[in-house]
């Protein structure tokens, strides 16, 4: 399952905004995997995480973490899943369009 997790890690790394908090090299790796999501909150990635994807993780406060629990009956396949579930999360709404208001007067010709 460490290996689950330092591949789980290696993944989540790559993604804008995301930082690990779990360590990463021995003796202090573990299967459990934390992470927070810039401007993302916990209790929501870990619903909607379960919701669209049926990935099981719990919210970890005060830190506003997701904690990700890897056990022996995981596979690489999970990893993909959970990794690409997660990296949906990065793409941030855009800002509202702003806009522009233009008067224009129609004069109409006087018959």
């Amino acid at each position: 399952t460490q290996n689950l997790a330092s591949r789980m890690k290696t993944e989540l790394s790559v993604i804008p905004g995301l930082t690990l908090h779990s360590p990463s090299g021995a003796p202090e790796a573990t299967s459990l995997v934390t992470f927070t999501l810039e401007g993302k909150n916990a209790s929501d990635i870990v619903s909607e995480l379960w919701t669209r994807n049926r990935i099981v993780c719990r919210a970890i406060q005060p830190l506003n973490g997701v904690r990700l629990s890897l056990h022996i009956f995981n596979t690489e396949s999970d990893i993909a899943q959970a990794f690409d579930a997660i990296k949906a999360f990065e793409i941030v709404e855009l800002n509202p369009i702003e806009t522009t208001v233009i008067e224009i007067d129609i004069i109409s010709p006087t018959l």
